[in-house]
């Protein structure tokens, strides 16, 4: 048996106790002195280690497999190198991650034992022959990041609806899109089954945000299943990161959607989107975009989706009710997700204007209304009205770019 065989082995066996949580087989292939490093650049000891694994009760390990792994012999220590796919369970349903990793390993009595590891995120996903060219943005180190505690639900948990072929979906990570003085800006695709040219929707998040989040809104497990719900309903997905980070910051983040549609028409033929056919679908703080994307609609743009979103703002260049008011040219069809125990009431009461507005200007709008809804339903309601608006969404995603414009 090869020394990358034995490692294998305690791999294989490091996984099983994960999925059956159980300390005893981890403390088994763990060294006395094992220390871990998170992908947040947490250290855990051992015993913390397997009491993290073994005593959590709102997720656990659904899966671990090891790809790309490469093994060095240093006589009585091995290191190795390897890409791990996760799938981790939980109250939201399942959530896949995938991470570099690097693990020490100590030869004692006649076996190996696990003594250290470290995951990282990966700075590319995997890649396509008609992405492989992409530019990809360097993933920074999330060691001096934090994520504040409310990003919590919306990091770990899928959306509340699911469809089949979500887990078959391709997805390219880390793709550059822009240069900025604040350093570059990354976007995800995600990608039905090989065909044709496909139509696109711009997935866009939220706002104001921290500029120093560990964990970037499109690598947010809610984001991640929103771009995998779209392309395996048959559109592709563009996930992105943008500059919200404070109202000081919002003609900055403008410029930066603007250049996600830009990246979409010159790359079209490469990434074998139809720039013809292009959605987007905007959350929270994001609806203050909206205002652009009916002043100047990007080409192409055939649907907005807005979710519990700003649609009026203070300054007039961010209010969609404004624009809405001020413009006379055709406008894409818009869905509107409205939460009904919305706690903004000033939010509420901005976009139940626009929705007043839109009707008196007969734009084709389709309101959903979830009664029972929070902020951020899709994540955190779990129930049918929340599933029924989500399929929904989907189907108008389809019937507007899948189809013949009218």
């Amino acid at each position: 048996m090869t020394l990358s065989d034995k490692i294998q082995a305690v791999l294989r066996a490091k996984a099983k106790a994960l999925v059956d949580k159980s300390s005893a087989m981890l403390s088994e292939i763990t060294d006395p002195s094992f220390v871990y490093v998170t992908s947040r650049g947490t250290r855990v000891e051992k015993d913390a280690y397997i009491a993290r694994i073994c005593t959590a009760t709102d997720w656990r390990f659904g899966s671990q497999t090891v790809e790309n792994l490469e093994v060095v012999d240093f006589d009585t220590f091995a290191v190795a190198t390897m890409t791990l796919h996760d799938e981790f369970v939980h109250a939201g349903g399942t959530t896949a991650r995938t991470y570099q990793s690097l693990c020490v390993f100590r030869r004692a009595q006649g076996k190996w034992l696990w003594v250290a590891g470290q995951t990282m995120s990966p700075e590319t996903g995997p890649q396509t022959s008609s992405s492989a060219s992409l530019r990809r943005v360097k993933v920074e180190n999330a060691a001096v990041r934090e994520d504040p505690a409310w990003v919590e639900p919306y990091a770990r948990t899928s959306v509340r609806f699911q469809v089949s072929g979500m887990e078959s979906v391709t997805v390219d990570r880390n793709v550059l899109y822009r240069r900025t003085a604040d350093g570059e800006l990354a976007l995800d695709i995600y990608r039905p089954a090989p065909g044709g040219p496909v139509p696109v929707v711009v997935v866009i998040h939220g706002g104001p945000i921290p500029s120093n989040l560990a964990t970037s809104p499109k690598d947010w497990a809610a984001f991640q299943s929103i771009g995998r719900l779209i392309a395996a309903s048959g559109c592709a997905a563009v996930v992105v990161n943008h500059r919200y980070f404070g109202s000081d910051r919002l003609a900055d983040a403008v410029t930066d959607i603007r250049a996600v549609f830009e990246f979409i028409a010159s790359n079209a033929g490469m990434l074998g989107f139809d720039p013809y056919s292009l959605g987007a679908w905007v959350f929270s703080g994001g609806g203050r975009f909206v205002a652009s994307m009916l002043r100047d609609p990007p080409s192409g743009l055939r649907a907005i989706v807005a979710y519990y979103a700003v649609l009026d703002a203070d300054r007039q260049e961010f209010s969609a009710l404004h624009t809405l008011t001020q413009i006379n040219h055709p406008l894409p069809p818009m869905l509107v997700a409205r939460a009904g125990l919305e706690q903004n009431s000033w939010l509420q009461g901005g976009l139940d204007r626009f929705v007043s507005a839109a009707t008196t200007a007969n734009l084709s709008l389709d309101l959903l209304n979830h009664p029972t809804g929070h902020h951020g339903f899709d994540v955190l309601d779990e129930g049918p009205r929340t599933r029924e608006i989500l399929a929904h969404t989907l189907g108008f995603i389809r019937n507007r770019l899948l189809s013949q414009p009218e």
